[in-house]
């Protein structure tokens, strides 16, 4: 959800910026230019969108937060998926060996496939 939140406001940002550099200026800024502006607006998108996080996340309830992190949620169930046996296996015995409850054996990576 942070990176489609910094992504659009990104992409919000650096149009604004561009265009009042050209409103000012009246010609488009060079690609150095817009590099650098862009570079120094970064920790500002970067910062607002952290706020927007964490406001989303106080104010769950309200239908136009709900609303906000929807596509967030989305971009999640897409780039996540739900492990399989396999996994499951692995992350149990680590975790059984973290906490002592197994000696850890070391497989090779030949006896593995």
């Amino acid at each position: 959800s942070f990176i489609l939140i910094v992504v659009l406001l990104a992409i919000l940002t650096y149009s604004i910026s561009d265009t009042i550099f050209y409103l000012i200026t009246g010609y488009p800024p060079a690609l150095l230019t817009r590099f650098g502006i862009h570079l120094l607006l970064l920790p500002l998108v970067a910062g607002v969108s952290y706020e927007l996080l964490k406001l989303s996340g106080r104010t769950r309830d309200n239908k136009l937060t709900q609303i906000m992190i929807q596509p967030g949620l989305w971009l999640q169930r897409i780039t996540t998926q739900e492990p399989d046996l396999s996994q499951l296996e692995v992350a149990m015995a680590a975790l059984r060996s973290s906490l002592g409850m197994e000696p850890v054996v070391k497989v090779e990576a030949e006896e593995a496939k």
